[in-house]
């Protein structure tokens, strides 16, 4: 959790290479996908091995790290193998992995394949103690976390601003956070307003916090105002507020930084964007680009919050003895001299939020952070208002597919009620979190629910604003999901298949297309003789790449076939989660939807 300390020693420093930012603003696609994607087809390893001055065989500690730090890491793996490390007498090697902390955070847990998602890291480096506890929410993922999160280096999320921007506001001296730049540019207010009507309309912008460190650190800030660690209901309506503020929405800094860049070469960076979340280090590397407008760092009155970039052995299964051996060797090396150096060249700040020589006050930064570091929220708290901003901006077509077989009867081992009962109320919450440009459709699978098929059709796919039958088709959804009934066995793999190509028959273009099937057992139609490999067969072969559809199981019990949900999950890019307890089925179906994870 990062620390409440004020900043102290400066470490000396070597000017890093100028970044070039590229300019990608991608549209909103399911981070399943992503993940998918850069776990499988571009996330770059480096293993740096030890050839000399050991023996017998090599034992392989695979560090993941987010791709702010992956080249430093490997830097020093490189430098440490040259110290002929070893362990137990054989020979120890270190290969660093770049893979983006959010992608990471969302698939973390026992589950993880390394043929889909990349070698299992034994440590996990991100940027931030908060994509963590972005895992932590996931029951599954939560006992791989450890209790002990040394931190390698810090960068503060700060408010970035072109300088003239800043100063106009009274910058450095004037207090400025999120909230009151919200409050005071909402509505019709603008630069006019502060005798610069040539800089147009207040221009906030903000990063994807299901991607960025910066979105979700600032997101979180602004919502949590009291700064308690959790999240009231007052404090998450407020949510909207920033939501409906922002006017540049990019995935990631790199793509904010890049379009910046862009708009400043053609004299535009004021009209672009007014204020934006960022890393401090980021900013100083903007600015070494030497642009026509700088930008400043502005610390919020109520605190920054840190990108404290943790080195986290896990907790898993296939971390071993030899692994944690490595792991405690290769982290003395990174925060020995050498280590710290290395960070401090590239802009960091120490652990202990010591400043390098690039962050001065001529430069537009506070060399030491007068506000303490805000403390980290709760996992619960992250999540929630992950999946609040999320069902908020996000426009899904999607087909709900529940599970009433028989086995749905059985009793919750929470006590509230059957499974079915506890689940239906989950699924009531969670869509009705769909937003109004959102499109949703209902249907329910156990076995011979038609003369013909294992699945009948409730409620099917249409806006969230129209109608079924004259009644509004949120209070349809709601009525169908409180009139279910449980018998029958479990009709999985025509239904899955079926629900498939419904939603491929409705795609809507720059949505999120896709099934959402959950599901307390395994395939028993008498309904169709469709096998598993041909379903797998058949969904693959239906795929179409320009108009993708992805399943998201979950597996509601210990009974049920995981590894069938699995490799249905992967075959249409989707992603599988668990809820082996009932407890936990609101957060996984919420996750499942909003979190980070799609």
């Amino acid at each position: 959790m990062p620390g409440r300390r004020q900043a102290s020693t400066v470490h000396s420093h070597r000017r890093r290479p100028k970044r070039r930012y590229r300019f990608a603003i991608a549209p909103w696609i399911v981070i399943s996908a992503v993940a998918v994607l850069l776990l499988s087809g571009v996330t770059a390893g480096y293993a740096w091995l030890a050839n000399q001055g050991c023996k017998g065989s090599t034992t392989t500690l695979n560090v993941v790290a987010d791709p702010d730090q992956s080249k430093i890491l490997s830097s020093l793996a490189q430098q440490w193998s040259q110290n002929n490390p070893s362990v137990g007498g054989g020979c120890a090697a270190v290969a660093v992995a770049s893979t983006k902390s959010g992608d990471v955070a969302n698939i973390i847990g026992p589950n993880w394949d390394p043929k889909r998602d990349g070698p299992r890291p034994d440590v996990w480096a991100p940027d931030s103690s908060t994509w963590m506890r972005v895992a932590q929410a996931r029951p599954d993922a939560y006992d791989m976390m450890p209790s002990l999160q040394p931190s390698l280096a810090r960068s503060p999320v700060v408010i970035a601003m072109p300088r003239p921007m800043a100063q106009s506001l009274g910058w450095p001296n004037a207090p400025i956070d999120w909230r009151s730049l919200v409050t005071t540019f909402s509505g019709s207010h603008s630069w006019a307003d502060f005798k610069h009507p040539e800089w147009g309309k207040f221009q906030i912008g903000m990063t994807d916090p299901t991607k960025s460190t910066p979105g979700l650190e600032a997101l979180l800030a602004i919502t949590d105002y009291n700064d308690d660690e959790q999240i009231s209901q007052d404090e998450l309506d407020h949510t909207s507020d920033l939501a409906r503020s922002v006017t540049r929405y990019t995935p990631d800094s790199d793509a904010m930084f890049g379009a910046l860049q862009m708009a400043d070469a053609s004299g535009k960076a004021l009209q672009y964007v007014s204020a934006f979340p960022a890393l401090e280090r980021d900013i100083s590397d903007y600015n070494s680009t030497n642009p026509q407008v700088p930008l400043v760092a502005v610390y919020p009155t109520k605190g920054t919050s840190d990108a404290d970039y943790p080195y986290l052995v896990l907790k898993a299964p296939w971390v071993g003895a030899k692994q944690r051996q490595i792991a405690a060797a290769f982290l003395s090396f990174v925060q020995g001299q050498t280590g710290r150096k290395a960070y401090a060249d590239a802009g960091f700040r120490g652990p202990d939020r010591s400043p390098t020589p690039l962050l001065t006050e001529a430069r537009g930064f506070q060399p030491h952070i007068k506000a303490l570091a805000r403390m980290a929220l709760l996992p619960e708290s992250i999540n929630k208002t992950v999946v609040t901003w999320t069902a908020l901006r996000r426009t899904v077509n999607a087909l709900a597919v529940i599970d009433t077989s028989g086995s749905m009867a059985r009793a919750a081992n929470d006590g509230n009620g059957t499974r079915l009962q506890v689940a239906t109320q989950a699924a009531t919450h969670a869509f009705g979190m769909f937003n109004d440009q959102s499109q949703l459709g209902l249907w329910q699978f156990s076995t011979n629910r038609t003369a013909t098929t294992d699945y009948k059709e409730l409620v099917p796919i249409g806006p969230m604003t129209s109608s079924v039958g004259g009644t509004p088709r949120r209070t349809a959804i709601n009525n169908a999901l409180n009139d279910l009934k449980a018998d029958g066995g479990t009709g999985l793999y025509n239904t899955a298949l079926a629900a498939y190509k419904a939603v491929q028959a409705s795609y809507q273009p720059n949505r999120v297309n896709l099934v959402l099937l959950l599901t307390d057992g395994r395939n028993e139609s008498t309904n169709s003789t469709l096998t598993k490999s041909q379903l797998i067969s058949q969904l693959r072969a239906a795929s179409d790449p320009s108009r993708p559809v992805e399943i998201i199981t979950i597996a509601y019990s210990g009974d049920t076939d995981v590894p069938a949900l699995k490799e249905i999950a992967t075959a249409t890019g989707g992603r599988e989660y668990s809820s082996l307890d009932t407890k936990s089925i609101d957060m996984v179906l919420l996750t499942a939807l909003f979190g980070s994870s799609t």
